[in-house]
């Protein structure tokens, strides 16, 4: 999957979310809609699938699939949150920003603190953003992590 092009991942992640949804509308909902329309509405998932799938299936299946996906966040993501939380901890301890003083009063780091997110369809360079800052704002970045 790594090798797909975005746009082809983003489509099979509306699939996904439309799978997930479909696992909470009642019987009568879903059931009411006819199955070869249902198998149209995940067109990719069911052309990387080896057998036929389609929205009804995901429905049946509700129950194992949930069990599936909190164990999955259990054994997985929050492990790999915790260590990342852990390495993130760990560095801000060691790269601990120096007070500044403004107007007589100490400014903590953390009201020193930009969070930005930039578009994936429009890459930029670190050294853009820093020119970007240092045009508008002086020499006022202290690190900066991308």
């Amino acid at each position: 999957m790594l090798s797909l092009p975005y746009i082809l991942v983003n489509e099979l992640a509306d699939e996904a979310v439309t799978c997930l949804i479909n696992c909470g509308i009642t019987d009568g909902q879903l059931l009411s809609s006819s199955s070869s329309s249902a198998s149209h509405d995940i067109p990719l998932i069911q052309s990387l699938m080896e057998k036929e799938i389609n929205l009804q299936f995901f429905h049946r299946n509700r129950v194992s699939m949930a069990q599936g996906i909190a164990k999955i966040m259990e054994e997985v993501f929050l492990r790999v949150l915790e260590d990342i939380m852990d390495i993130t901890v760990e560095r801000n301890k060691m790269a601990a920003a120096p007070s500044i003083v403004h107007g007589g009063e100490v400014v903590p780091a953390d009201d020193r603190t930009m969070f930005m997110i930039f578009s994936k369809g429009y890459p930029i360079w670190e050294w853009e953003v820093r020119e970007f800052f240092r045009r508008g704002f002086g020499e006022c970045i202290e690190s900066l992590y991308m």
